[in-house]
């Protein structure tokens, strides 16, 4: 069966991920919001964040940064 990557909305544990979905993952760009209304907008790939990330606290203060290896 070949894998086919769409665009669609996953329950994850304590987040909403919005985005591209391959074998019911998150992998490529998408949005994560979790239930405190922390939203960080990154690439995906393993079901983890990497790369180019913007992360909006629920305090409005945010974070432009890359990430590498679960670090910002």
């Amino acid at each position: 069966m070949s894998e086919k990557t769409f665009f669609g909305c996953i329950d994850m544990r304590n987040a909403k991920f919005q985005g591209s979905i391959r074998n019911s993952t998150p992998d490529g760009l998408g949005i994560a919001l979790n239930q405190d209304f922390l939203l960080a907008l990154t690439n995906w790939k393993n079901e983890e964040p990497y790369g180019p990330s913007v992360i909006v606290f629920p305090s409005r203060n945010y974070l432009f940064g890359s990430i590498k290896n679960k670090k910002l």
